[in-house]
């Protein structure tokens, strides 16, 4: 699965995926965003991967769109260059999606410069943490072009993100952990074990409960506060009814010992 562009690496229980196109800030090309939104799907069905780990290579978690494959969709460049694929579609909503349906939880590390579309996959993503050498920005604006307008408002609110839109301004570490944008702040040397660790955590909880979860919250995300918990009720049948672990959890509770998840 690892190709130029992408390593993909498993450690144990956890895949570890890493955008490798650091001479360009990790920017999506055609290569990397077909490779990143095939190796995200595979993952989805795998059995053995139960987290992921999501990080760039370089002083770059992902730049956003490669600039030539920009100019690519308006005939200005050889269209082999775009991040799209054949029908034209932009490959990073794809990869969003991909990733908001993978039943595993998703972690991003971010190592360095996101921006433009990478801001959203990394938005895309359940849990986030950075280095404290991060810069934020959603830049797009600056090129004459709209975006992030899909998942960063809803982290961050819509004040926030239409802030940052109109300003094409970067924001450091400290600003997006205040803001709730990442969790925590890692020294550059601490960032992939602190959040290797969190994965692995993650690898070790009823991550079929988690998968449950994350299709329940993109089931309510357009439904009223009174709908969405009604709909509750369905989410611990769901629970009940095909995760195992949903039993293992209250034995060992009862049983006064650590309990024994299989993520099924």
């Amino acid at each position: 699965m690892t190709s130029e562009v992408l390593i993909v690496e498993d450690r144990g229980p956890i895949r570890v995926i890493t955008l490798n196109r650091p001479e360009r800030g990790n920017s999506l090309d055609a290569r990397l965003g077909k490779a990143l939104l095939e190796t995200v799907r595979e993952t989805a069905h795998s059995h053995s991967v139960r987290a992921v780990l999501l990080t760039g290579a370089g002083r770059s978690f992902c730049s956003g769109d490669d600039i030539a494959g920009v100019l690519a969709l308006t005939g200005a460049e050889d269209l082999s260059t775009a991040a799209a694929d054949e029908s034209g579609q932009f490959y990073y909503p794809l990869i969003c999606s991909a990733l908001r349906a993978a039943p595993q939880p998703v972690v991003a590390a971010i190592n360095g410069t996101v921006a433009g579309a990478g801001l959203e996959i990394a938005c895309a993503a359940d849990l986030r943490l950075c280095s404290d050498t991060a810069r934020f920005g959603v830049k797009v604006l600056s090129i004459g072009h709209a975006g992030c307008a899909a998942l960063l408002p809803r982290v961050i609110g819509w004040p926030r993100a239409t802030e940052l839109f109109l300003t094409s301004r970067w924001m450091d570490a400290a600003e997006t952990h205040r803001i709730g944008l990442v969790s925590s702040v890692h020294a550059e040397t601490e960032l992939v074990p602190h959040a290797l660790a969190l994965a692995a955590d993650l690898a070790r909880s009823a991550t079929g409960a988690i998968g449950c979860y994350k299709s329940f919250r993109a089931q309510t995300e357009h439904q009223s506060a009174d709908q969405a918990v009604l709909s509750q009720q369905q989410l611990h049948e769901t629970v009940l009814a095909n995760v195992d672990d949903a039993s293992e959890g209250p034995r060992a509770r009862i049983e006064r010992r650590q309990p024994r998840f299989t993520g099924r």
